[in-house]
C-alpha cells in the first residue's frame, strides 16, 4: 500500500491545535520521521533531506500562524542546515499556548468590564458573577489594581438606583482615606445595595439626571427623595416608620437594630394574650411556605436561644 501522508488542517491557533498536532504527529510516523520534532540533534542523526521534508510539511499548514511565529523569532529565510525541525514545532506549541491564554485573559477582560446588575435577575446572581471574574483577573492580569476595578464597577452599576448612596457611603466610610480595597468595596456596595431596598425581582430603576442641553429628564427614587416626598410607591412600616420595598419582613434585612425592640413588644403581648401567641403560631404552621421574613429574623432567634420561629409571627 502507499503510504500517502495525512491531511494536516492549516493551523488557526489554539482552536484547532490538538487537531494539526495529531496529523503531524500521524504524517511523521507513517515515514518513521517523528524523531525529527521529537527529539534533538543531540540525541539522533537528522539528514538534511529528512529536514527538509519535515519543514516543508510543517510549512504548508502553518500559513495562518505564521507572522506571530516570525515575531516569536522564527527565521522562515535561514537555511535548512542550520536549523532544527524540534526547535521550530517547540516554538509553534509554545506560541500557540500563549496566544491562547492571551484571548481567554482578552474575553475575561471584555467581561468584567461589560457585566451589569441589569443582566440578571437578581443582585445576588449579579454578585455571584462579579466576585469570580475579579479573582480570576488577579490571577491572570496581576497588574490589573483594586482601584482599577472599582472603577470599573462603579461604571457599571450608575444605572442602579443604590449608585448614589453607595457613593455617599464612601466618602463617608473613609474608602478613599488609604489604599483602594477591593474587598472593602464589595461590602460597601452589598450593604448599599441593602440599604436601599434592592430586591430580587426589581434590581434597576432609572436615575434622575436633568439633561440641560436636550430638556429632557429621567427619574429615579433615592433615598433622600424618599425621605421628602410623602407620596411614595413603597409601602410605610410601621417597625421603621420608612417607606421602602418588600414586606414587614424586609425590615429585619434593612433595619436589624429593630430585631430586638421587636421581640421585647411580642413577649409583652404574649404575656398579655397568651390565647393570642397561639393563634398566630397556628396560622404559621398551616402555611405552605414559610414567609420570607422567618429567614432574617432565625440568625437573631438563634443566637439568642430563643424558641420557634413560630413565636415571632408578625401581627
Amino acid at each position: 500500500m502507499e503510504n500517502t501522508p495525512y491531511q494536516i488542517p492549516a493551523l488557526r491557533g489554539e482552536e484547532n491545535m490538538h487537531q494539526w498536532n495529531s496529523r503531524l504527529l500521524q504524517t511523521l510516523d507513517l515515514h518513521g520521521s517523528t524523531d525529527y520534532i521529537l527529539k534533538t540533534s543531540a540525541e539522533v542523526t537528522k539528514s538534511n533531506h529528512g529536514k527538509r521534508f519535515v519543514f516543508g510539511l510543517i510549512s504548508q499548514s502553518i500559513s495562518p500562524v505564521r507572522k506571530d511565529l516570525e515575531n516569536a523569532g522564527w527565521d522562515f529565510d535561514a537555511t535548512v542546515e542550520g536549523q532544527d525541525p524540534k526547535d521550530l514545532y517547540d516554538l509553534i506549541l509554545r506560541t500557540i499556548d500563549k496566544t491562547g491564554e492571551a484571548i481567554r485573559t482578552r474575553k475575561l477582560v471584555d467581561e468584567f468590564t461589560r457585566v451589569r446588575p441589569s443582566m440578571y435577575a437578581t443582585f445576588k446572581g449579579y454578585m455571584r458573577r462579579l466576585r469570580p471574574l475579579r479573582r480570576r483577573l488577579r490571577e491572570r492580569v496581576p497588574d490589573l489594581s483594586d482601584e482599577a476595578c472599582v472603577r470599573i464597577v462603579l461604571a457599571g452599576v450608575k444605572e442602579c438606583q443604590f449608585y448614589a448612596f453607595l457613593t455617599v457611603q464612601m466618602k463617608a466610610g473613609g474608602y478613599y482615606d488609604g489604599e483602594p480595597n477591593w474587598k472593602k468595596f464589595i461590602s460597601l456596595m452589598a450593604a448599599a445595595a441593602i440599604r436601599e431596598g434592592v430586591e430580587s425581582a426589581v434590581m434597576v430603576q432609572p436615575r434622575t439626571d436633568t439633561l440641560a442641553s436636550t430638556g429632557k429628564t429621567t427619574t429615579s427614587t433615592t433615598h433622600q427623595q424618599n425621605e421628602q416626598n410623602p407620596n411614595h410607591d413603597f409601602a410605610y412600616h410601621d417597625a421603621c416608620g420608612r417607606h421602602h420595598k418588600g414586606g414587614d419582613g424586609n425590615c429585619w434585612k434593612l433595619h436589624p437594630h429593630l430585631c430586638d425592640e421587636f421581640m421585647e413588644k411580642v413577649r409583652k403581648a404574649d404575656e398579655a394574650t397568651p390565647l393570642r401567641r397561639h393563634d398566630r403560631t397556628a396560622r404559621v404552621d398551616q402555611l405552605d411556605e414559610e414567609p420570607e421574613w422567618c429567614s432574617w429574623i432565625r440568625p437573631w432567634k438563634d443566637r439568642r436561644g430563643l424558641g420557634s420561629v413560630n413565636s415571632f409571627v408578625l401581627r
